[in-house]
């Protein structure tokens, strides 16, 4: 009985032991992942103390046979998610063997966080049993095959989501990118990534956006916890665009109806519209993480009522606003905004019912470049009344100036007339 007591005591210390190290190793990563410099040589250490040690990365399988090698896989990309999106963009850039100057097999690269780009040719969603996917958050798995293009070879990748419009295309072939980790064996390397960015050569593709975060827009609701990686990545996009390539892509003074009435199909588009301000504040971005990787701290919320929006407003998100645009006497203006479509947003607009209590209503959602200011409907009256006196003018002056050159002349006709009758004086 005694022995029976000290064998319970004894396993209860070692799990007592194995929980303080979890816990001083996740404290440990934690502080490390918080720390603004990590330099290249700490970053195995935060890897070992994330759980994705060498012997982690050299496990993984890109075959992915059977629900071992899932779990494992499972459990290497749950580490790889605590890793923030920014760090592993900031780690990809200081690589060694970042970019178009990598050579070499992916295999020999174990352990590095590179940018990789080129074309994806297979793409699976791995189906999770429960008892496999038991214990993870959000235990979802995808894998990808990518012909690399700046190593020259093809390689997997395993990550949480892939673009839906990938799973039923049975002749694949689109140009993508990620951020990963490299993982697996020399013969067999594993790449292990956030999400595998599409950017295909169309719309807001050629500027350089993943298509895939449009999987995660749902309409008829306000920003989601999930958006908001593509809300500000778009915003991103294009606040770095040229404004010239961006009207070139747009459909210029397109219809609005679709925006209202067919969110899912209209996601994406490139519209520019032209209407009045009904109302334009700024939005402070307190998120650390969004202003270090996007280099947003702020934007402005723009009300525009166009002519055939029937006075319901549509909502722009700008990250830039023109030096002639006023920021307080703005009720009025009009404006012509190019922009990209992104959802139905369920918004509080600024005014009250009338009854006081504040109202939500559906809108169109754009993420719009920078606003030009047109000239208000009061200033092209204006212009056409000084127009139309100018005209007047013009035409009274015009008048008097042949009146008196045919009165003129009638004098002078007379003064030759009278000359004439009384002959030549010798």
């Amino acid at each position: 009985m005694k022995i029976h007591i000290l064998c319970v005591q004894l396993t209860l210390l070692s799990c007592t032991l194995l929980c303080r190290a979890d816990l001083r190793a996740f404290a440990q990563s934690s502080l490390l992942l918080e720390a603004n410099n990590i330099m290249p040589e700490e970053i195995p250490e935060l890897l070992d103390l994330l759980g994705l040690d060498a012997k982690t990365l050299a496990s993984l399988s890109p075959a992915l046979d059977d629900m071992e090698q899932v779990r494992a896989a499972l459990v290497a990309l749950d580490s790889f998610l605590r890793i923030p999106p920014n760090k592993a963009a900031d780690w990809a850039r200081q690589s060694r063997v970042n970019g178009d100057a990598a050579r070499g097999s992916l295999g020999e690269l174990v352990g590095n966080f590179l940018y990789v780009s080129g074309v994806v040719v297979e793409a699976k969603v791995i189906p999770i049993p429960p008892d496999v996917g038991k214990g993870f958050t959000n235990p979802r798995l995808a894998r990808c095959l990518m012909k690399v293009s700046n190593f020259d070879e093809s390689v997997t990748l395993l990550s949480q989501d892939v673009p839906r419009a990938w799973l039923n295309d049975s002749s694949l072939a689109q140009p993508a990118s990620a951020i990963a980790l490299v993982a697996g064996t020399t013969e067999h390397p594993v790449l292990i990534c956030r999400r595998v960015a599409w950017h295909p050569a169309k719309g807001v593709g050629r500027l350089g956006m993943d298509l895939g975060l449009f999987d995660l827009v749902t309409d008829h609701t306000s920003l989601t916890v999930k958006e908001r990686e593509y809300f500000y990545e778009l915003m991103s996009t294009i606040k770095l665009a040229d404004p010239a390539t961006l009207d070139a892509l747009a459909t210029k003074d397109a219809k609005i109806t679709p925006l209202f009435n067919e969110p899912a199909n209209s996601r994406g588009k490139i519209v520019t519209l032209s209407g009045h301000v009904a109302r334009m504040v700024p939005v402070h971005v307190d998120e650390a993480d969004v202003r270090n990787r996007f280099g947003i701290d702020h934007y402005w919320e723009i009300e525009l009522i166009t002519p055939d929006s029937q006075r319901n407003p549509l909502v722009f998100c700008v990250p830039v606003l023109p030096k002639e645009l006023p920021q307080e006497n703005y009720k009025g203006l009009s404006l012509r905004i190019t922009g990209v479509f992104l959802k139905s947003w369920a918004f509080t607009p600024g005014g009250d019912s009338k009854s006081g209590e504040r109202v939500r209503r559906l809108a169109p959602l754009l993420i719009g470049g920078v606003p030009r200011l047109l000239p208000t409907p009061s200033a092209i009256k204006a212009d056409r009344g000084l127009i139309a006196i100018i005209a007047i003018t013009t035409i009274v002056s015009g008048v008097l100036v042949a009146l008196i050159a045919i009165r003129i002349s009638r004098q002078q006709a007379r003064v030759l007339k009278n000359r004439s009758s009384r002959g030549i004086d010798l």
